[in-house]
C-alpha cells in the first residue's frame, strides 16, 4: 500500500514541485536542428498548419498538424532562392500574422527577414537595433548565443525578442519615436490581426527601448530562454532548453516594473531534451520541436494540457 502510494506521489510532483508534462504523441520530421515554431493560418484556405524552421537551414517547413493522423503532409520554401544575398542560417525564431506572412528572426546579424502572404518573395528586412542607453544591461550578441532567440509581434507595431542568456532579457523593440507599452491581450496578434508594415519601405529599423529580466530567486528556474509563445487566452509562456521547463507569464507586461513574475512553471518530458521550438493548441498542449542534427529521430513531441 505504501508503494503504490509513493508511486503516485512521484508521478504527480516534479522537481522543484513543478507540474511534470507527459508526451501524448511524437513525430520524426525530415528537419534538422529545429529552432523555431508558429501557427500559421494559409491564406488560400483558411487551414492552420505549423511553420518551423532549423538553425543551419535556410528553409521554412509547413506542417499540417491537423491532419496529422493521416501522414505528415510537409512542406518545403527555399528562402536561398527568394534571397538576392547568400544567406548563412542562424535562424532562431519565426512569426506570423493574419495575413499569412510569415517573420523569420535571424539571430546574426539580429535582423527579421518578412516573406509575403504567397511565401514566394521577402519583402521587408527589419534590423534590430540596441540603442544606447541599453547596452550595457543587455550584452547583446557579446558571447555567443547571447542575441536574438525569440519573437512576439503585437498589433501596435513593436515586437517582443528574448534575448537567450548571458544575460536572458525579454525586450520590447519600438520604431525609433515610439513608447514602450508592454505587453497585454489586447496588443497580441497570436490569434487574429495584422502587423503594420510600411508598403514602401523594404528596409526598416526597431530598437530596443525597454527590457525585463528575471527575479534574482527565479534565475536558476531559467537557465536560458529558447522561445517565447502565446496561447489562444492570449497569454505569455517562455520555453527553456538549458532548464527543460515552460514558465508561465500571464498576460500582461507592464512598463512600470523590469522584473518578470513567473506565475507556474512545467517540467518537460524526459524523452527528449534541447527544446528549441513550441506552438500551443487550443487544448492549452505545447507542441515541442527540438534541436537534433538526425532527421530519423523523434523531433516533435504534443504534450498534455498545462494545468
Amino acid at each position: 500500500m505504501y508503494k503504490i502510494l509513493l508511486i503516485i506521489v512521484l508521478i504527480s510532483c516534479s522537481k522543484n514541485n513543478y507540474q511534470q508534462l507527459r508526451v501524448l504523441e511524437s513525430y520524426s520530421l525530415p528537419i534538422r536542428e529545429i529552432s523555431g515554431m508558429s501557427w500559421r493560418v494559409d491564406p488560400k484556405n483558411s487551414k492552420k498548419q505549423i511553420a518551423i524552421i532549423g538553425d543551419h537551414d535556410n528553409y521554412v517547413y509547413l506542417l499540417d498538424w491537423e491532419s496529422r493522423k493521416d501522414g505528415l503532409d510537409l512542406k518545403k520554401i527555399d528562402l536561398q532562392k527568394l534571397s538576392s544575398e547568400k544567406l548563412e542560417g542562424g535562424w532562431e525564431s519565426i512569426a506570423s500574422d493574419a495575413t499569412g506572412r510569415l517573420f523569420l528572426l535571424q539571430e546574426e546579424p539580429s535582423r527579421i527577414i518578412v516573406l509575403n502572404k504567397e511565401l514566394n518573395k521577402i519583402i521587408h528586412n527589419i534590423e534590430l537595433v540596441i540603442t544606447d542607453h541599453l547596452k550595457d544591461s543587455l550584452q547583446w550578441g557579446v558571447k555567443k548565443n547571447s542575441a536574438a532567440e525569440g519573437i512576439t509581434l503585437l498589433k501596435n507595431g513593436h515586437i517582443l525578442i528574448t534575448k537567450e542568456k548571458k544575460p536572458f532579457r525579454l525586450v520590447e523593440f519600438t520604431n525609433r519615436n515610439d513608447q514602450a507599452l508592454g505587453y497585454n491581450k489586447k496588443l497580441s496578434l497570436e490569434n487574429e490581426g495584422v502587423f503594420p508594415l510600411s508598403s514602401k519601405n523594404k528596409k526598416l529599423k526597431l530598437y530596443s527601448n525597454y527590457f525585463w529580466k528575471l527575479k534574482l530567486d527565479d534565475e536558476e528556474k531559467l537557465k536560458d530562454v529558447s522561445g517565447i509563445n502565446i496561447d489562444n487566452n492570449n497569454e505569455v509562456y517562455l520555453l527553456s532548453d538549458k532548464s527543460h521547463v515552460i514558465s508561465h507569464l500571464g498576460d500582461t507586461l507592464s512598463v512600470d516594473k523590469d522584473t518578470l513574475e513567473l506565475k507556474k512553471v512545467y517540467a518537460l518530458p524526459d524523452e527528449f531534451d534541447k527544446a528549441e521550438g513550441m506552438v500551443i493548441d487550443l487544448k492549452k498542449r505545447a507542441i515541442i520541436g527540438v534541436d537534433k542534427k538526425a532527421t530519423d529521430k523523434k523531433n516533435i513531441f504534443l504534450l498534455s494540457p498545462f494545468i
